[in-house]
Parts: C-alpha cells; sequence; structure tokens
C-alpha cells in the first residue's frame, strides 16, 4: 500500500487495563482480533485488506489527522517538513501538528482501516500540563498552514 508522497495512518485498538494486565504478566503476545475479550474500540480489530484497499483512496476523515502510535511516512516527506516540531512538551498535539504540515506540503494521507492495525496496551492517562499553550499554538500554526517546523529535526542532520 505505500506510495510516495502518501502518508499512512492505521487504526488503533485499545486493550482494557485486564487484559493488558494479563498480557504484561504472561509475556506472550496472543493473536488478538475482533473476538477477543478486553478489546476497546473492537470495530478497529476487523483485518479485511480487500475493504481497506477500496477505501484507503476514498476515506477522508477529517477528524483526526494522525496519532503517531500508528503512522508511517517517508524519510523525504519528514525531513521536507522538519520532522516533529520541538515546541511541544509532554503529550499533546504534536501528532496532528506533524500531521497537518504533512498535508500542508503536498504529503496525502492514505486511511488504513481494517489493515494496519495496532493493539495499544491500557495506561493512565495523564492530563496535559500545558494542554492550552499546545492547542492555542496547534491552532495558530494550522491557521498558519504552515509546512515546517521552526525547531525539528533538521537541528540533529
Amino acid at each position: 500500500m505505500r506510495r510516495k508522497v502518501f502518508f499512512l495512518k492505521g487504526g488503533r485498538v485499545n486493550l482494557n487495563k485486564k487484559l493488558t494486565d494479563k498480557l504484561c504478566k504472561s509475556g506472550q503476545i496472543p493473536n488478538l482480533n475482533f473476538f477477543s475479550p478486553g478489546l476497546l474500540r473492537r470495530i478497529n480489530a476487523i483485518h479485511n485488506l480487500t475493504v481497506s484497499e477500496y477505501l484507503a483512496p476514498r476515506c477522508k476523515r477529517k477528524r483526526v489527522l494522525g496519532l503517531g502510535c500508528n503512522m508511517s511516512f517517508w524519510k523525504e516527506d519528514f525531513i521536507k517538513v522538519n520532522g516533529y516540531d520541538e515546541f511541544y512538551e509532554g503529550w499533546g498535539g504534536e501528532d496532528y501538528d506533524f500531521t497537518c504540515r504533512m498535508l500542508n506540503s503536498g504529503v496525502e494521507r492514505l486511511y488504513l482501516k481494517f489493515s494496519g492495525i495496532v493493539f495499544h496496551l491500557w495506561h493512565e492517562d495523564f492530563y496535559m500540563y500545558n494542554k492550552e499553550k499546545n492547542q492555542n499554538y496547534y491552532n495558530q500554526r494550522k491557521a498558519e498552514k504552515v509546512t515546517v517546523a521552526p525547531v525539528g529535526v533538521s537541528q540533529y542532520l
């Protein structure tokens, strides 16, 4: 499904606390699927490549731009937008900012519904201590249609 000038955004199936604890204690990796007990957002566990390939170029979901937990992209595109913006501290906003800049720079998104599935272990959700700061920055950058992070990966290359 990989194509130049595209990034892929897959689905995520959250595991509940009980299943996460069980898996972590056993150290085994089970074959999880739609029918497995302990899954949240179960619909995302359906795996069907034929349906996924049909939907990918047609699915234009605007609600979730992309989350770093299940996203892939070309190195050239990552460098073109200067990677993740180091303005963000802690959790929150950095993935949306990154994918927004990718879209603004002409990189298109393929949403891999029913394929590209990640099973995400349960963990405590901590409130973002700088949520408002991050959100204001993201909203400003989005409105300006920014394509390059001012402080990003280029400083390390």
